[in-house]
């Protein structure tokens, strides 16, 4: 050891057995310093140990209060099973230091005297508590910004880690001062009567789970109030009873210069019984005041009206509901929440607790019956905010406000006393929410060879920040025109878009080329800002500003510049990131749906999927080959069991059904696939306020920023997810060139549960091979006559392929006549459907009345199997036959029938 200036000796000073004895103004210095249990220190005068290494100090330690430890070493560690006296880590009181000082507690300490954390100095407490029976404790090294920097904090910053555990103040004194930024887990105070001072304009920081515990008696209370800094001689005349100087009505927060600051994150709390509060300032989570502690007003200086006499600001007697904001959590375009903000931290107990919001279902499967806790956010908004979820609607309104009110309460209550239930300021009255949805290009449609894109919006929208009207040079980049469809509050929900070129098959079936809108906005206005309403500033309540949370949440100081997050940009192609409301812009593919107009012949290319036919089980008398030769109406009343008409005017029977597709000989997919459901549930069809009625899709990703891609067009995926499903199905292509390789095939099993009779099968093809659920793009119909030009409605007019199912109801011995009345001239036949259990001989034949032979159906050898055929209403001379009654006779394995049919004409 040593007694000299400068750095300490590295040398190890070790007490085994002896006293050592330290005189008034002596300076013990050493490396590492070991005081053993057998080992006794006299401090017979005021002296200093400073160690640069580690610290025991376990044998006996008289009159600890006369001497201070200081400790200078980097990674050093202090034991003390004894009471020691002073603490301080670092030396450097002002300017630079040049050296860092860093210990750990290896015991829990008790020191007489005071804790000093110097400029180069860092404690953490690792797992031990530290009891103070000193006047003060500073904590002069840290360098964090408590306002602005959330958890967790590096002790390189704070100098002072808590951990969790326990700080205790016992002072031997009256009063204990406390100095500086300072980061608590547990502060605790037992002792009746005294006064704790923390410096002005320093923030004392609770950390979550932690307790900040003063208890006084009702005889002896205990005061918290504010102390200069350490290096003022004295407080100033009257400094604990002099008024802030505080007109709320023109200032709406008080000067936190002169405060001294609290900041209890949540789930901290607040037990203070039987105390006294004053200059306090808790404005980063307000405090609710408990049975037993009073605010203390000032008596001196200025706190006459307009002044006030309160010296604590957001030290509240109850809590209530400060704003409200829609929001569309997943970027779909349907709002599903409200976000609320209340006065101070809750403690987030939904148990008894509801709500009623008007037009909207509450979603009771999302957090807790409805209700969940907003996990992020910073002060004052951090632990102070909550969403209401609501059951989305089926069509997009990010412009919906619905107000709501809390019908039941007896459980949300304020977090740092769990006593103050959460409130409106009048109460039963609806709160009206402030719209913070951003508006979203809900879908776009296309078609091949057009110039024109369609696009649904999420709700009406302008081109400038004042309403203005939507246009193609501000808002849609490259167009050459504009005219808005639909209009609503004076904005645009609804607008087509023409380009210059037109929009090839390759632009619109990769999804990947969109088109560009930049400088929309919606409609929405301004939050009341209660922060700066005389009604409640003048009762020195002012609440904190509002916020979007699509805005400036991210920002360090959310209430900077506030009102530039209305109203709302279109939602980012990054959402929820925020767009830049200045010059937002965004981005959508061309088309949500691959729109296939009906080829009305080989040269007419505007389609990209296009269904050629489809079969059940028949035997049919033409060739596969011929099939396509058919008209749609041909093909129905030559045979049972063929379609040729998608739109659903034509049916087949409940058996197994293949079909044929030609894919657009322009485009070469890897795969196909077909989605198909049967009597599709009407929630799930587009109305009027989507679009195109009468229009449904199977499985995409209605929610999910990253995924919805698109949105509204329908009301819901039909999906598992919102109670209905699809039958997915594989093709198979015909060739490996062309005109086989467009051609693909698919086999759909009788045993599917969704081939059923008496049902309608509407149909989408894709593609992929089903995977992409995502954001897939369906191959649909434009609900148009073949070779008709295309109406000016056109976006309308997306609909399913689709054709019907019903069995037929067969006669006696499998041999069933359908549409036995038929007038020839207008083309119409009869139809004779039957099944051989065997091959055989089979002749069907057409006679009069008189038994007169008309004409041959069918004469030759059949297989086993189900067959189809059909008269005509001819001769064998190929003449009309007269009005009146024949008959058809089949003869075969097993059959033996006669069936009427009636020849009429007009």
């Amino acid at each position: 050891m040593d007694s000299g200036s400068g750095t300490p000796s590295s040398d190890t000073f070790t007490g085994v057995n002896g006293t050592l004895t330290l005189q008034v103004g002596t300076e013990l210095r050493c490396g590492n310093l070991d005081s053993q249990s057998s080992y006794t220190i006299n401090n017979a005068g005021t002296n200093t140990i400073t160690a640069n290494g580690n610290v025991t100090i376990a044998g006996t330690f008289n009159t600890p209060n006369n001497s201070t430890l200081v400790m200078t070493g980097n990674g050093k560690t202090l034991v003390a099973t004894v009471q020691i006296g002073s603490l301080h880590i670092g030396t450097t009181t002002t300017g630079s230091p040049g050296l860092t000082a860093t210990v750990s507690l290896g015991s829990n300490i008790i020191l007489a005297g005071h804790m000093e954390i110097n400029l180069e100095g860092s404690l953490d407490v690792a797992s031990y508590e530290i009891t103070i029976t000193g006047d003060y404790w500073i904590n002069r090294g840290g360098s964090w910004d408590p306002e602005n920097k959330a958890e967790p904090i590096s002790l390189s910053d704070s100098r002072f880690e808590p951990r969790s555990q326990n700080v205790i103040l016992n002072p031997a004194g009256s009063e204990f001062r406390i100095y500086g930024n300072n980061r608590w887990y547990n502060l605790t105070c037992t002792k009746p009567g005294v006064t704790i001072k923390f410096e002005v304009n320093k923030i004392q920081r609770f950390l979550p789970g932690g307790t900040f515990k003063i208890q006084g008696s009702s005889s002896q209370r205990i005061t918290l109030t504010r102390t200069t800094a350490k290096d003022v001689p004295s407080e100033p005349v009257n400094y604990q009873t002099d008024g802030l100087s505080w007109n709320p009505i023109l200032n709406p927060e008080p000067d936190e210069t002169i405060m001294w600051r609290i900041d209890m994150l949540p789930p901290s709390v607040l037990a203070l019984d039987y105390v006294d509060v004053k200059y306090s300032d808790a404005r980063l989570h307000a405090l609710g005041v408990g049975d037993t502690v009073s605010l203390i007003n000032a008596t001196t200086g200025n706190y006459t009206s307009p002044y006030i006499a309160a010296t604590c600001f957001k030290w509240i007697d109850g809590i209530i509901v400060v704003n409200s904001y829609t929001e569309d959590s997943d970027g779909n375009g349907k709002i599903d929440r409200i976000r609320v903000t209340a006065e101070t931290s809750l403690n987030y107990n939904f148990t008894d607790f509801d709500v009623e919001v008007q037009g909207y279902a509450i979603n009771r499967l999302k957090g807790i019956n409805g209700f969940e806790q907003k996990t992020s956010g910073m002060a004052p908004y951090l632990g102070s905010e909550f969403f209401i979820w609501l059951v989305e609607k089926p069509y997009l309104d990010t412009d919906a406000i619905p107000s709501w009110r809390i019908t039941r309460n007896t459980s949300l209550k304020d977090q740092s006393l769990q006593k103050y239930v959460l409130k409106q300021i009048i109460e039963g009255s609806f709160e009206t929410p402030t719209d913070t949805a951003p508006p979203r290009g809900g879908y776009a449609l296309s078609l091949i060879n057009g110039t024109d894109t369609f696009v649904h919006f999420s709700e009406p929208v302008f081109s400038d920040k004042s309403a203005g009207n939507l246009n193609a040079a501000a808002s849609f980049t490259s167009s050459t025109s504009m005219s808005v469809v639909t209009t609503l509050s004076g904005g645009a929900k609804e607008a087509l878009i023409t380009y210059g070129s037109p929009r090839s098959i390759d632009d619109i079936v990769t999804g990947t080329t969109k088109f560009q809108m930049a400088n929309i906005w919606d409609n929405a206005s301004l939050p009341h800002d209660y922060s700066t309403d005389p009604s409640w500033t003048s009762i020195g309540r002012p609440m904190p500003p509002p916020y979007n949370a699509y805005g400036y949440e991210g920002q360090t100081n959310p209430g900077t510049n506030w009102t530039n997050d209305w109203p709302n940009p279109i939602a980012s192609d990054t959402f929820p990131i925020a767009n830049d409301n200045t010059n937002p812009t965004a981005s959508h593919r061309v088309s949500d749906v691959l729109i296939s107009v009906p080829p009305a012949s080989a040269a007419d290319d505007r389609y990209f999927v296009w269904p050629i036919w489809a079969r059940d089980s028949v035997i049919t008398e033409v060739s596969e080959s011929q099939y396509e030769s058919l008209s749609g109406p041909e093909a129905a009343s030559q045979t049972i069991g063929l379609v040729r008409d998608f739109t659903g005017t034509q049916w087949l029977r409940d058996q197994d059904i293949t079909m044929q597709v030609r894919v657009n000989p322009a485009l070469a997919p890897a795969n196909l696939s077909l989605h198909f459901d049967t009597n599709v549930a009407d929630t799930f069809r587009a109305s009027a306020v989507n679009g195109p009625a009468g229009l449904w899709l199977p499985v995409f990703n209605n929610g999910g920023p990253s995924g919805a891609a698109f949105s509204g067009i329908v009301p819901w995926p039909n999906n598992a997810l919102h109670g209905g499903g699809t039958s997915l199905y594989g093709g198979t292509r015909q060739g490996l060139v062309l005109p086989a390789s467009a051609l693909w095939n698919f086999s759909v099993p009788a045993t599917d549960p969704r081939v059923r009779s008496v049902s309608t099968l509407e149909f989408f093809l894709a593609m992929d091979n089903g995977s992409n659920t995502t954001n897939p793009l369906y191959v649909a119909r434009l609900d148009v006559a073949p070779g008709a030009p295309i109406p000016a409605n056109w976006y309308r007019l997306v609909r399913p392929f689709s054709f019907d199912i019903h069995d037929v109801t067969k006669q006696r011995s499998n041999a069933t006549i359908l549409n036995n009345v038929i007038d020839p001239t207008r083309g119409e036949r009869v139809r004779l459907s039957y099944q051989l259990t065997k091959a055989g001989q089979v002749t069907i034949q057409v006679f009069t009345l008189d038994g007169d032979l008309v004409q041959v159906l069918y004469r030759g050898y059949r297989q086993a199997g189900d067959y189809t055929a059909s008269w005509d209403g001819k001769n064998r001379g190929g003449r009309v036959v007269a009005r009146g009654m024949y008959f058809i006779r089949i003869v075969g394995p097993d059959i033996d029938e006669i069936r009427k049919v009636l020849v009429v004409k007009e």
